[in-house]
C-alpha cells in the first residue's frame, strides 16, 4: 500500500515538472525601435484613409520628442515621399512641417508634443517658428 502511495507522489511530481516545464514561456526578446515604433509609423503613414496618415505624422513628431537620439530615417524618407507626394493639400504641409522638424529639431525644443495637445496647434506652432525664424535670419 505503501508503495502504492509512493508510486502515486512520484507520478505526481513528474507531471507537474514536466508541465511547468512544457507551458513555461521563454522570455521574449526586447523588440528593437525600429521594430516597435518605426515599421508600424511609416505602416500607418501609407493608409488610404487621409486622417490616419496625418495622425501618424503627429505620431512621429511625439516619437521624436520622446526618443530624440534614434534613427529615423525610414520615417523621414516617407515624410519625404509625403510631402512631394501625398495625396492631399494638408499631408503634403504637414509632412513638410515635420521634416524640417527632425532635421532642425534642436529649433523645435520649447515645443510640446504631448499627446494632450491639439495636433493642428502644434503644427502652427512649427509653422510659426519656422517663419520667424525666417525673418531673423534675414
Amino acid at each position: 500500500m505503501k508503495t502504492l502511495d509512493g508510486v502515486k507522489v512520484l507520478v505526481a511530481i513528474l507531471l507537474l515538472a514536466v508541465s511547468t516545464t512544457v507551458f513555461a514561456e521563454a522570455p521574449k526578446p526586447e523588440r528593437s525601435f525600429e521594430t516597435k515604433y518605426v515599421k508600424q509609423v511609416v505602416y500607418s503613414m501609407n493608409h488610404s484613409i487621409p486622417a490616419i496618415v496625418e495622425s501618424s505624422i503627429y505620431v512621429v513628431l511625439q516619437l521624436k520628442d520622446k526618443f530624440p537620439a534614434e534613427n529615423y530615417n525610414k520615417i523621414i524618407d516617407r515624410l519625404d515621399d509625403l510631402a512631394n507626394n501625398g495625396p492631399t493639400l494638408s499631408i503634403r504641409y504637414k509632412a513638410q512641417l515635420a521634416r524640417i522638424f527632425f532635421t532642425n529639431y534642436d529649433l523645435f525644443k520649447g515645443i510640446n508634443t504631448s499627446s494632450n495637445e491639439n495636433p493642428e496647434e502644434v503644427f502652427q506652432k512649427i509653422a510659426n517658428k519656422i517663419e520667424n525664424n525666417t525673418y531673423a535670419a534675414n
